[in-house]
């Protein structure tokens, strides 16, 4: 429980990294370009597959009921009377 602190890792800058790859996407043909071979396939077989039954950028509207509160132990129901009685209670 009260072991020694845990020494923070130390992560390093990448080392011997290559830029093999350069992608971008070409709004006019609306594809993507410069993609491998692989990933290129990956996006054709997209075409074949079955479209979402529900739109997930849509927001179901949805009813909310309000919170229900116990009003008899709500401090904003007790009267003047009520405060004043239970300070002199207090001070019994």
């Amino acid at each position: 429980m009260f072991g020694k602190k845990k020494k923070r890792l130390e992560i390093s800058a990448p080392s011997n990294f290559e830029h093999r790859v350069h992608t971008g996407f070409d709004p006019q043909q609306q594809k993507f370009t410069g993609l491998p071979q692989q990933w290129q396939s990956l996006l054709a077989d997209t075409a074949n597959r079955p479209k979402p039954m529900v739109d997930p950028s849509y927001i179901t509207p949805m009813k909310i009921s309000p919170k229900k509160v116990r009003l008899a132990e709500s401090p904003l129901r007790k009267t003047d009377e009520d405060l004043r009685r239970h300070l002199l209670m207090l001070l019994e």
